[in-house]
């Protein structure tokens, strides 16, 4: 939902734009997969993915070297976007498109709460298979 609102800023007509949006795009090497088929629902699967982004950085303190900061995310998979893949295993190179998520439990051995952010995944924006990057590196592509 956008929301335009003008105001004056030194006699000149500006828009603030309040963005309710809830918007995550994540791409990198998927590092586990588990997808089940569902119990409630035949020919229909579910599941997680682990996806590995690199969030490396120049350090200007240390002669600009590079340091290296992979990071891992949880992205939530239904049946339509699993439908999106025709296979998926560890070492593709995956980006999804989807929104951020809060699930929330209660803890089974300490009775505490916990929550964990996910990624719910609504489209897949692009995948290339370990193979197929593996052929272009050998064509140094």
């Amino acid at each position: 939902i956008l929301n335009k609102e003008k105001y004056f800023f030194k006699n000149k007509e500006i828009q603030v734009k309040n963005l309710k949006q809830n918007l995550v795009i994540i791409a990198g090497n998927v590092a586990s997969v588990d997808i089940k088929p569902s119990t409630q629902k035949p020919d229909e699967f579910f599941g997680n993915v682990s996806v590995a982004y690199d969030d490396g950085y120049f350090d200007k303190n240390n002669n600009n070297q590079w340091v290296e900061r992979v990071s891992f995310i949880d992205i939530k998979l239904s049946n339509r976007v699993i439908q999106q893949i025709k296979s998926l295993n560890i070492g593709d190179q995956i980006e999804f498109e989807g929104k951020l998520t809060v699930e929330k439990w209660v803890d089974n051995d300490s009775s505490k709460n916990r929550q964990a952010m996910k990624v719910v995944a609504e489209r897949v924006v692009a995948h290339i298979t370990k193979q197929e990057i593996e052929c272009l590196k050998a064509a140094s592509i």
